[in-house]
């Protein structure tokens, strides 16, 4: 027990490292439930990893009489086959996993990513039905709403004119369209006043055409909020006219109506201004974790591997999986739900590079004493149960998961770990044996302590 330890314990924090970090990585995203669900799983690994080296030695041993009765012969397929093919075609398989790379990226850079928060919950769910049912009745509008603070009614009325004539907008109200300004908030029906004050705030309701495209939806925010302030501006320039014109006839007390800008703020908000926030902080985020997870695998495995060109080499084969998982949404025309695109790289890259690493660490191994040929046949003949048992037993977990929830959040984000929990297994399997033989003589020369194998194998 002890020398396994020992043996095993470098593989074994690398790969918790690398996964701990990929799954960190999403702590950075400014969406609070994928920073959230980064930590937890960081974390997780972190205690695996102590259960690991510490707990598991300790069962193993006093268990030790009932493991031996219940020893039974290996039931995984044997993976010589497999190991021949690949070492005698690796050329072939390389062009392959070349292409697979570029067909993989084009397809995972085209995939739409959906943003109907709506979407995600289930159709039966009595509030949804009711929603529906609601969206049936008014022919496909949603609303958008302008919340102001200080502003006078009358001003809040001119700016829905104005929004009126906006293209895209169907139509623009606030309280002082339903009742003059002039009456009294007191004497206005609760039923009424409530749906457009509360307290010190006011709002007015925008409908939109929800069948509008998201890019005219996106047209349609942004020009809003450059007009809005504009609006404000003006309103604020007409109240100082009236009220220059009132001091000069009443004096400077008829100045007291004009309403001081800072202590105006108006807020623009509804579901479509939310999807199209989302929109952009995605992009964002995506681009940031992908940098950072992808950075700091790259980082742990070279300190591990003691090379600069062994980490390319895997984390291109992972990226490479992550891409050909993410281009079967493209080529298969399904959505993803923008969480389950933001989260998935990080998850699979970080989940699945230990697949990558135990391939090269028993290849790298196995160069000592043989050729580099017959070292890749045993490290697929040996690493490919392990790497198929883990796929194996992630895939089962993750589509527990998935026959579980109702939620599409969590099944999208399911069914793409599942799939590519597999997607990952073929790769290493099959395409990153080829690349790593390909590339053996280069990484012999870039890799402190990497073998460059003996000229003939032994069987």
């Amino acid at each position: 027990m002890e020398r396994a330890i020992a043996k095993t314990a470098n593989a074994i924090l690398s790969s918790a490292l690398t996964t701990a970090a990929g799954f960190a990585a999403l702590a950075l995203m400014r969406v609070r439930l994928g920073a959230d669900m980064g930590l937890l799983m960081a974390r997780g690994v972190l205690l695996s990893v102590v259960c690991t080296l510490v707990v598991l030695p300790s069962l193993v041993l006093a268990l030790q009489s009932v493991i031996d009765r219940l020893t039974h012969p290996v039931l995984l397929p044997s993976f010589r086959g497999l190991a021949s093919l690949v070492v005698r075609g690796r050329v072939p398989v390389f062009a392959v996993a070349l292409l697979v790379l570029v067909v993989g990226f084009v397809g995972s850079s085209r995939v739409s990513l959906s943003y109907d928060i709506d979407s995600t919950f289930p159709r039966d769910m009595p509030s949804i039905a009711a929603m529906e049912e609601f969206g049936d009745v008014v022919s496909g509008l949603r609303e958008m709403y302008i919340v102001a603070r200080g502003v006078p009614g009358w001003r809040l009325q001119r700016m829905t004119a104005a929004l009126r004539g906006m293209d895209g907008v169907t139509g623009a109200g606030c309280l002082a369209d339903v009742v003059d300004p002039a009456v009294p908030l007191d004497f206005v029906p609760d039923g009424v006043a409530s749906r457009y004050v509360a307290g010190e705030y006011s709002a007015a309701i925008l409908s939109v055409d929800s069948r509008a495209s998201d890019e005219a939806m996106n047209s349609l925010i942004a020009g809003i909020r450059e007009m809005l302030p504009r609006a404000l501006d003006q309103a604020n320039a007409s109240d100082a006219s009236d009220a220059s014109g009132a001091s000069d006839a009443l004096g400077a007390s008829g100045a007291s109506g004009a309403l001081d800008a800072a202590d105006a703020s108006v807020y623009f908000t509804g579901g479509p201004v939310i999807a199209s926030d989302l929109m952009r902080l995605t992009s964002h985020d995506i681009s940031v974790v992908n940098m950072v997870s992808v950075a700091a695998i790259f980082i742990i495995v070279a300190i591990a591997f003691r090379s600069l060109t062994a980490p390319v080499v895997l984390v291109a084969a992972i990226q490479c999986a992550i891409w050909l998982n993410q281009s079967i949404s493209y080529f298969t025309h399904t959505p993803l739900f923008f969480f389950s695109g933001l989260a998935i790289n990080a998850i699979q890259l970080g989940a699945t590079v230990d697949y990558a690493i135990l391939m090269a660490s028993t290849f790298r191994g196995k160069l000592g004493t043989c050729s580099p040929t017959h070292a890749m046949r045993l490290a697929v003949e040996e690493s490919g149960p392990a790497i198929l048992c883990s796929g194996g037993a992630m895939f089962a977990a993750i589509m527990g998961v998935y026959a579980s929830t109702s939620l599409r959040a969590a099944k999208d984000l399911a069914a793409l770990l599942a799939r590519g929990a597999i997607v990952s297994t073929v790769v290493t399997t099959v395409l990153l044996p080829a690349v790593l033989l390909m590339a053996h003589k280069v990484l012999a020369k870039t890799s402190a302590g990497w073998p460059e194998g003996t000229r003939e194998g032994f069987r």
